[in-house]
């Protein structure tokens, strides 16, 4: 037998979810659940599921302070909800905190800058790599990596006599420019 399928009229929008409902729960499920970042922006208390698979901005999400955490199985779900409805003031400090680490942390500028730290240095170490390399030969010469320990070879380029190309130059590695060889 195949899965119940529900119509779209059963499920709520993530802003209905917040205006309908005082505190917010995020789980896993079965899979990947995209919908923290969009919860933590919501302006209420985020009961977040402990889980095995972190995003990159939980480094800087901290339990009590941006959320309240619940035991992954939510067996402690009950207590934490009869926390926050008798502790409003501290629920609503957490809401706000979240709601402003979400506006820091959780933008598409944040997210690019995020993608900027994390590539740059793989950008300017292979800037760093980076070799001009000009066929001297009369004729066409072909640019290829030798693997230090004679493993394999990579032809990275034809070139026409005279012509000149920018290649990655692996360390360690013998570039060869038709019968020049260029150590890295």
């Amino acid at each position: 037998p195949g899965a119940t399928r529900l119509p779209a009229s059963a499920f709520v929008s993530l802003p209905d979810l917040a205006a309908r409902y005082a505190y917010l729960v995020d789980v896993e499920g079965s899979g990947y659940s995209g919908r923290l970042k969009y919860l933590l922006h919501s302006g209420r208390p985020v009961l977040l599921a402990d889980r095995p698979h972190l995003e990159f901005f939980y480094e800087h999400l901290r339990a009590w302070d941006h959320y309240v955490p619940v035991r992954r199985d939510l067996g402690d779900l009950h207590e934490k909800i009869r926390w926050l409805q008798a502790h409003p003031a501290e629920a609503a400090a957490i809401a706000r905190r979240a709601s402003s680490f979400a506006a820091q942390h959780l933008t598409r500028a944040a997210a690019a800058r995020r993608w900027r730290d994390v590539l740059a240095p793989h950008v300017a170490r292979r800037a760093e790599r980076r070799r001009s390399v000009r066929c001297a030969a009369e004729e066409a010469c072909d640019v290829v990596y030798r693997a230090p320990d004679g493993s394999g070879t990579v032809k990275l380029a034809t070139l026409r006599a005279g012509e000149t190309a920018t290649v990655d130059a692996l360390p360690g590695h013998a570039l060869h420019v038709g019968e020049r060889v260029i150590r890295t």
